[in-house]
């Protein structure tokens, strides 16, 4: 990501994401049955991560309200938020993202003297569709527009690197607290329509929508951040709604 791209402004989604993370009740609870847990002294450890992550993800995806997670497929936000630093601001509101379901995690690494997690996987295609309003140039080209947006990413490869620290709860239990979240996305296709772009001028507006769709793999580079920030809030939102309540010692096992 590019320092610019850095200082997009994502307040909005992150407080969205992180309040929809908060279970319900935060008293101490069991792993679901569908979270195998893995010893953290298993001399493969990684293995039995993947395999206990890519049996509990459907059970995931289909959303849990005794642990406070919702739905993911299709994942509904209010809002995405970016402002370019070159000028160029896009907000999408009602938003839902569809595809998730067909995740599949391709490796899961656990660092344990580091508290470090790190996760890659890929989702075969995904649309972002929602309410856009968008003012400012992408690339060289003056854009403005309000209506509904399409955004298609085709073949998505996500490296997601998750740290943490442990803290203890009233109950004497150690839990899980996240420090740091970095992810990188890549896409093999993408593409994108804007519908009543300069104020329904069809012409005006087939133009740009063409342009951004020859030149999908540079507009990927302007909206690269609000797509990485959606999906470390995806994350997020999995990881907080277990952490916050299921001890580290039942999620890993000490023996």
């Amino acid at each position: 990501m590019t320092p610019r791209l850095r200082r997009a402004v994502l307040c909005t989604l992150a407080a969205v994401a992180l309040l929809s993370a908060v279970p319900v009740a935060l008293a101490s609870r069991k792993l679901p049955p569908y979270i195998k847990p893995c010893s953290r002294n298993d001399i493969h450890l990684d293995e039995c991560a993947l395999h206990s992550a890519r049996t509990a993800l459907p059970d995931i995806i289909k959303g849990d309200r005794r642990y406070g997670l919702q739905p993911l497929d299709p994942l509904r936000l209010t809002e995405v938020l970016l402002e370019q630093g070159r000028g160029l601001t896009l907000a999408l509101r009602d938003v839902d993202v569809i595809g998730l379901h067909a995740t599949d995690i391709s490796s899961v690494r656990l660092e344990i003297p580091t508290h470090t997690m790190k996760i890659n996987l890929s989702v075969p295609h995904v649309e972002i569709v929602g309410n856009y309003e968008i003012q400012g140039k992408v690339l060289v080209v003056p854009i403005t527009g309000k209506g509904k947006a399409n955004i298609t990413l085709d073949g998505v490869h996500a490296s997601y690197t998750f740290r943490h620290d442990l803290f203890r709860k009233s109950d004497g239990k150690q839990y899980i607290r996240g420090k740091e979240h970095t992810l990188r996305v890549t896409a093999a296709k993408g593409s994108a329509h804007f519908e009543n772009l300069f104020n329904g001028d069809k012409k005006l507006g087939d133009s740009v929508n063409k342009f951004i769709n020859e030149n999908w793999r540079e507009v990927m580079q302007e909206i690269r951040a609000p797509i990485e920030e959606t999906i470390i809030q995806v994350v997020k939102r999995i990881l907080t709604s277990f952490a916050n309540v299921i001890p580290y010692d039942e999620i890993l096992l000490p023996k």
